[in-house]
């Protein structure tokens, strides 16, 4: 399964003039501990909800927060486990999916790429299988 097959179409986006309380809004509305912001649709970026915490000023805009933006994505047409490595190796709950040109594509949550891991080994089957190991002699 491709990273294009697994995008939601339920993430948000943010741009550079948004500001640090839309952001925080946006991320507790969708319960997403990070949110990609795009510009002229490019991904600029992942902008964590940590870093916008540590922000006193709730009207600054995240254009003056691009040195904050975490630059990592997955190209759409890579397999999804390409995916769960990066966002469990980074602790994200989001991960930006890109074209070859760094257009936007779309996102994936964390959730949803643990579902596919579920499924890709068979967990949402009912049943089991046992490895019984057993030496010659026996």
């Amino acid at each position: 399964m491709l990273n294009k097959d697994l995008i939601s179409a339920s993430i948000p986006t943010l741009s550079l003039g948004d500001t640090v309380l839309r952001a925080l809004h946006l991320m507790a509305d969708y319960h997403v501990g990070h949110l990609p912001v795009i510009a002229e649709e490019k991904f600029l970026g992942l902008i964590s909800e940590d870093n916008l915490l540590n922000i006193e000023e709730d009207g600054l805009l995240l254009d003056q927060l691009q040195s904050e933006f975490i630059n990592l994505s997955v190209i759409d047409d890579m397999h999804f486990i390409e995916a769960v490595r990066i966002v469990n190796e980074y602790s994200l709950s989001v991960m930006p999916v890109i074209d070859n040109e760094s257009s936007w594509v779309g996102a994936i949550t964390a959730a949803d790429l643990l579902k596919n891991v579920g499924r890709m080994y068979g967990m949402d089957e009912p049943g089991g299988i046992i490895v019984l190991e057993i030496e010659k002699r026996e």
